[in-house]
């Protein structure tokens, strides 16, 4: 009986080990590096998630927008138990090079001073400089310049500008918009290198979105 008990005790001590160790890989991979611990989304038919609808798309589906959005953010703010906060929207988005070709892309709409208040650690730049409040740019990652230039043979480096292709509802949108930054992720996680940071207006505009009002609401 003695062996069984202490078999069992030795068996849920190596569990609960397991299991905070997963638990801790989770927190430094993802919740401290670019999800936090909760998603707040507009209803929509589909599941979604940080990096839109999940499932076949076909690029001209209605983007999910989240009613009286100032009031919700306000809501959820001012909660004691939310530390942080944070605005994003995403999309996809193709970046143009004339007649040398294109490349794909995840774009990170983001309000500079409340991304990096939620995430201080989560990237580091390594070329160039983190968007300003209220500024139009791009952060590219570093293997997304790499990628571009290996593939296209395009070097690209703060203060060029690039080309952006984003598709919404109401079809293509392009904006030039001037590479204020160059990073890296902290984290190594297999998927980050695809995403890059854009300033939030500047993606609203790409994918044809506008704040929703309470008349949208479902």
């Amino acid at each position: 009986i003695g062996i069984i008990i202490a078999l069992g005790i030795m068996i849920m001590l190596l569990g609960n080990s397991l299991m905070e160790t997963a638990a801790r890989g989770i927190r430094r991979s993802f919740i401290d590096n670019y999800t936090g611990h909760v998603m707040i989304s507009a209803k929509a038919e589909a599941a979604l998630s940080l990096f839109g609808a999940q499932g076949p798309q076909t690029g001209n589906d209605e983007i999910p927008r989240i009613p009286q959005y100032e009031r919700v953010y306000e809501q959820a703010s001012s909660l004691p138990e939310v530390q942080n906060t944070a605005s994003q929207v995403s999309g996809f988005g193709l970046f143009s090079f004339e007649d040398k070709g294109n490349q794909f892309g995840i774009l990170f709409g983001i309000e500079p001073d409340s991304y990096r208040s939620m995430f201080p650690d989560s990237i580091t730049i390594t070329a160039g400089r983190y968007l300003e409040p209220g500024e139009e740019g791009i952060l590219l990652s570093e293997s997304k310049v790499e990628e571009i230039e290996e593939d296209i043979g395009v070097s690209l480096s703060p203060g060029d500008s690039i080309l952006v292709s984003g598709i919404g509802p109401m079809g293509f949108r392009i904006r030039e918009l001037p590479v204020q930054g160059i990073f890296r992720f902290q984290q190594d996680v297999e998927g980050l290198s695809q995403i890059n940071f854009i300033d939030v207006q500047s993606l609203r505009a790409l994918l044809g979105m506008v704040v929703a009002t309470a008349s949208q609401t479902n």
